[in-house]
């Protein structure tokens, strides 16, 4: 409790300064308020609040600072919790060759992936060439306030990329982690890609764990646009990646190898598309996937039909988007599937439906309000509510 009211405190004395000084002060705020019922039947509501905000003085832009953060009272049973996805400063040079980045902050530049709670100096020495440098703590797995000792776990990085017209693009990556004097963790990695033929895109991606002396992921991809044709064949392969982490927690990766090929074809205010996903996965077990989908400016629908390994699987789903008023639009998804278990072989069917309205009151103020069920074997009857507010502030 005690740190959501220093967030709040925050919120406030940045509010009043920017009330009493030339403060800019702009973002979002969203109040988020969702009904559920957990498998005992007991009904529970859980409350979100998400503050998306960037503070910099009228008269000296080139300083900023930077923030996204969450508290709610969740879960069963209910109580106060908080994360800090970003907080940081950013310093932009007056000759706007070189800016820093002090404080938590996202890092996705080739092999450094990540939250960081560390300084990050971007250098800009001549045009179209950038160079990035890292060196910070790890960031907590549930993003409180709280910073990692260094001893810990500490991250170190760098990043080069060069672009040579639009034919030629290339980037250069390092990265270690190091945990009680023991780096566990160390990539390199290097990426080419370009537009030749003015319609023919291709990119190269390699990903090396210096470790293992394994290559860690690779991707190459091609692209032919042809007036209303769009073609695209892609190899994959991905080694598990136990100490990446994702925008709100960490998460561990199969390995598989993955081919992926499709086509699209604009037909007037629609698109057709056709894809096949054939992934290959360590275990000498393999599946493929086959989507079918058709979209336009009020929604999609889709086809999927899946075979081999977790069973067979076909479906449908699709989404629908359709403003009945100026500022009123009713937003649908809904999804059926029949598929089979992978260690039982048995039939089960899965159908999920939401449906809502979001209402914009001004340019500042909106409303959402939406329904949600899924019906399967487990669960007959799952209906949920979920009702927002959101506010975005310009100041």
């Amino acid at each position: 409790m005690k740190k959501i009211c220093l967030l709040s405190l925050f919120l406030v004395f940045t509010y009043q300064s920017a009330v009493h000084a030339q403060v800019k002060f702009s973002g979002m705020t969203q109040s988020s308020i969702y009904a559920w019922e957990n498998s005992d039947e007991n009904q529970l509501v859980d409350y979100y609040q998400h503050v998306n905000a960037r503070v910099s003085l009228e008269s000296y832009r080139d300083l900023y600072l930077k923030t996204y953060f969450r508290f709610g009272r969740t879960g069963d049973p209910a109580e106060w919790n908080e994360r800090v996805y970003n907080a940081y400063l950013n310093f932009l040079s007056p000759c706007r060759k070189w800016d820093a980045r002090l404080g938590r902050q996202f890092v996705y530049s080739g092999v450094m992936n990540g939250t960081v709670d560390g300084i990050m100096l971007n250098v800009r020495p001549i045009k179209d060439v950038t160079l990035k440098v890292l060196a910070g703590m790890e960031s907590p797995i549930d993003r409180s306030l709280e910073l990692t000792k260094w001893a810990d776990g500490n991250v170190i990085g760098a990043f080069g990329s060069y672009k040579m017209a639009d034919a030629f693009n290339v980037s250069a990556s390092y990265v270690q982690k190091t945990r009680s004097d023991e780096m566990y963790w160390q990539q390199a990695g290097g990426s080419l890609s370009g537009t030749v033929l003015s319609n023919l895109y291709y990119q190269a991606q390699y990903e090396h764990n210096l470790k293992t002396s394994q290559y860690q992921a690779m991707r190459y991809r091609l692209n032919y646009f042809y007036t209303k044709w769009n073609i695209f064949a892609e190899y994959n392969s991905q080694r598990p990646r136990i100490y990446e982490d994702s925008f709100f927690q960490i998460f561990e990766q199969t390995a598989f190898n993955q081919i992926r090929s499709g086509v699209g074809y604009q037909l007037g205010n629609y698109n057709i598309g056709l894809q096949d996903v054939f992934t290959m996965y360590e275990e000498d077990e393999s599946t493929n996937q086959i989507h079918a989908t058709v979209s336009g400016a009020y929604g999609m629908i889709g086809l999927l039909y899946q075979s081999g390994y977790g069973g067979d699987n076909t479906g449908i789903y699709g989404s629908i988007r359709y403003s009945l008023l100026a500022n009123l639009i009713l937003h649908v998804r809904s999804s059926y599937y029949q598929y089979e278990r992978q260690t039982t072989a048995i039939s089960e069917d899965a159908t999920a439906i939401s449906g809502g309205l979001t209402y914009k009151l001004s340019a500042y103020w909106q409303v959402q309000a939406e329904i949600q069920e899924r019906i399967n074997s487990y669960y007959e009857n799952d209906v949920r509510g979920l009702f927002r507010i959101r506010y975005a502030f310009n100041n």
